[in-house]
């Protein structure tokens, strides 16, 4: 089940059907009576209802709080200083959405869903810097480890990067967490890569044939949500960056 849930093919649905900010335990107790929507399986259907599950499974798994989890596994030994959910300096985070129930939405989640898990959920809640993220990359492409310390095996970075599951809705391939090879993230940058894109705007892609990894944060929801022209330059910028990345390693 859990290989179900990392690769969107758990037979879940994508979402809540509601965007109101509600209790956890209301959003839980829904979850928990949901039925399939298709045999597990059969298709891929992007869930943020299965990464709250996998969420709820680290906790259940460490006996704490997934956002200390996170820190002490995660943050503090890459050393994403950075990094954290709920940060504390919200002058240091980028706006997003203006709404009528929350108005500016400035360093708390943007996720409705995360919002009522307190800032702390599977599929959102994470704030970061770019050099901290350059961090959690370097780990990727030295084969798991950063400086002296092992965070996973060299087989578990080659599944990261292996297609798994094809998502025909998309037209590409998923891994555990990432896409596999071009995609409306990336555009040409060679056959080994992964990337992934937050609904807020960052974006992660990694090529390890050529030891690139890009960090691009933009913010696609400030001041509203249904502002989607980032969404076409991403890629452009992105690919640009690679393209030159490119010529100066081949100097």
């Amino acid at each position: 089940m859990i290989y179900h849930l990392l690769t969107h093919i758990s037979g879940l649905p994508a979402d809540l059907d509601s965007k109101k900010i509600v209790s956890s335990d209301e959003i839980m107790n829904e979850i928990y009576g949901m039925n399939k929507i298709y045999e597990i399986g059969t298709k891929v259907v992007y869930s943020d209802i299965g990464y709250i599950l996998l969420g709820k499974i680290i906790e259940e798994v460490y006996h704490k709080p997934l956002d200390v989890v996170a820190k002490e596994e995660i943050f503090i030994p890459l050393e994403m200083n950075n990094t954290s959910y709920n940060p504390t300096n919200k002058e240091m985070c980028a706006p997003t959405e203006i709404t009528d129930e929350r108005g500016l939405i400035k360093g708390v989640v943007h996720d409705e869903k995360a919002y009522s898990f307190g800032g702390v959920a599977g599929h959102a809640g994470v704030f970061a810097l770019a050099s901290d993220l350059g961090h959690f990359v370097s780990m990727l492409l030295n084969n798991g480890k950063y400086k002296d310390k092992t965070f996973l095996s060299k087989e578990m970075v080659d599944v990261l990067f292996r297609p798994l599951v094809y998502d025909k809705s998309c037209d590409w391939y998923r891994s555990f967490c990432f896409i596999v090879g071009d995609n409306d993230i990336v555009i040409e940058q060679g056959d080994d890569v992964i990337s992934f894109n937050g609904f807020t705007g960052p974006s992660i892609s990694i090529d390890r044939n050529n030891n690139i990894g890009i960090v691009l944060m933009t913010n696609r929801v400030h001041p509203t949500r249904t502002n989607k022209m980032i969404s076409k330059e991403r890629p452009k910028i992105t690919d640009e960056i690679y393209k030159n990345l490119v010529k100066v390693k081949r100097i």
